[in-house]
């Protein structure tokens, strides 16, 4: 693996992840993974959602909260935190953001109740990228805080 700019890597998957509006959520707990579409937003390095406190990934959260999300070329590992309903003080900028990028969702939900807001700090992130004809991996150890480059080698099936 070859060292890389950690700061412009940082930025690249800051945009990735505010351009995007769904990205596959996976939790898991008691030897069950789950995984399902969910909007979201986020700040910087930090991804938000809201769901229903009812819903199995909340149960699988209390129980480990360590996640992994998916959005395009980008998959990510993180923990998440339940951080209580979206109108909570705390969570302003959470539902400011989500109601601009998520209004559907935003006016469909967010008053209910029984919302919850899930944040998920990243981890480490992996950037699946195509330099010509060469596949590649770009790593972002956010808690080491280095990324580094790895080039995807294959053979092609022989005939």
């Amino acid at each position: 693996m070859t060292p890389i700019d950690y700061n412009a890597l940082e930025s690249e998957v800051a945009e990735i992840l505010t351009k995007n509006a769904v990205c596959a959520l996976a939790t898991s707990s008691d030897d069950r993974v789950t995984v399902r579409s969910m909007v979201y937003v986020s700040t910087g390095l930090k991804v938000y959602f809201q769901t229903d406190m009812s819903f199995m990934k909340i149960a699988q959260i209390r129980k480990n909260p360590n996640v992994a999300i998916c959005t395009e070329n980008l998959q990510a590992e993180g923990t998440a935190t339940l951080k209580g309903h979206p109108f909570e003080k705390g969570n302003e900028n959470f539902a400011h953001l989500f109601k601009a990028k998520n209004s559907v969702s935003y006016k469909l939900y967010t008053a209910n109740k029984t919302e919850i807001v899930i944040e998920v700090e990243l981890h480490s992130v992996t950037l699946w990228k195509n330099e010509g004809a060469r596949g590649l991996m770009e790593f972002l150890d956010i808690r080491r805080h280095c990324a580094q480059r790895q080039y995807y080698e294959s053979e092609p099936v022989r005939a």
